[in-house]
């Protein structure tokens, strides 16, 4: 029985330790971690980009005495 179970774990190391199961197994893992990016994957929420708010120029000070209040010449 025991000459079985070094056979059977020496089949078990040959066939872990071949190439295609490595590559394999490699390609498996690519593809389920995609798979898993894909499910998961979720799209950002638009925001509205705030509009820049265009402030009225302020109210012409009123004249002192003395002084003349600016006209607009065009």
């Amino acid at each position: 029985m025991e000459y079985m179970e070094k056979g059977f774990i020496n089949l078990a190391l040959q066939v872990a330790k071949d190439p295609r199961v490595i590559a394999v197994t490699v390609l498996m893992v690519v593809v389920i971690a995609l798979a898993n990016y894909v499910v998961g994957y979720k799209k950002k929420v638009k925001v509205p980009k705030k509009k820049k708010v265009v402030a009225a120029p302020p109210p012409p000070k009123p004249a002192e005495e003395g002084e003349e209040a600016p006209t607009e010449e065009e």
